[in-house]
């Protein structure tokens, strides 16, 4: 009998470190590879809704031996942690991750910008075009041409809309995250299902399903974009 033996070289997954670094008070957690080349290129990885930089991990396994592979969680999202009164929006959350960048000391690089990450790099980009070697953009948009229906109908909530915050809210639920895991896959049982458990237990921290657009009436939830959530 003939023993067919795999010769293929195994693939050995980048070494990563997980680290806090404070930024105007805010401690931001991200995940950066290490790579073997003290000269790599550097590309900052920015999370979706409702994930973290968690979304990223198999990608930093397999890219980060020959890239700088760096993925901070924004404010309000996975490990990082805000002060008390921290205002939510994404002109906010793109101070801090410009901060976290110049903490780090990054002075150029390649963004991968997904869902959320774009109007956060895209403000980057803008404040500082001489940092940016390149965009990879997935699921993320610049102009209001590029919404579907149902995006136009959520952004143009308002406090005052009939059903506003229970239809904000609604996007907190274990079923709502699932379903942005497993909505238009052909095969579902190719989706782990870990990814949405834990984005999950992020959204269910305290005061992490706050979702507020200034001017809000006190004691009113509301929000006309999750943009300003948690």
């Amino acid at each position: 009998m003939t023993l067919l033996v795999d010769t293929s070289p195994i693939s050995v997954p980048a070494r990563t470190v997980h680290r806090y670094v404070e930024v105007d008070g805010v401690e931001v957690f991200y995940r950066e590879s290490l790579p073997e080349r003290a000269d790599a290129p550097v590309l900052l990885l920015l999370h979706g809704f409702p994930s973290a930089s968690h979304q990223f991990r198999r990608l930093i396994d397999s890219l980060g031996r020959h890239y700088r592979l760096i993925a901070p969680d924004y404010p309000g999202f996975g490990h990082t942690r805000t002060p008390e009164h921290f205002t939510y929006s994404f002109d906010r959350l793109a101070d801090v991750v410009e901060g976290f960048t110049e903490r780090l000391g990054l002075t150029r690089y390649a963004m991968y910008l997904f869902d959320f990450g774009a109007p956060v790099g895209f403000r980057l980009a803008l404040r500082h075009p001489e940092r940016v070697a390149g965009l990879v953009v997935q699921n993320g948009n610049a102009y209001l041409e590029g919404l579907s229906d149902t995006a136009r109908d959520f952004i143009a909530l308002t406090p005052d809309t009939p059903g506003a915050e229970s239809t904000i809210l609604g996007l907190f639920t274990l079923a709502a995250t699932r379903a942005q895991y497993e909505g238009g896959t052909t095969d579902p049982a190719l989706v782990a299902p870990e990814g949405w458990l834990l984005d999950q237990h992020f959204l269910d921290q305290p005061g992490r399903t706050r979702a507020t657009s200034p001017p809000i009436p006190p004691g009113r939830h509301g929000c006309a974009s999750t943009a300003r959530r948690r």
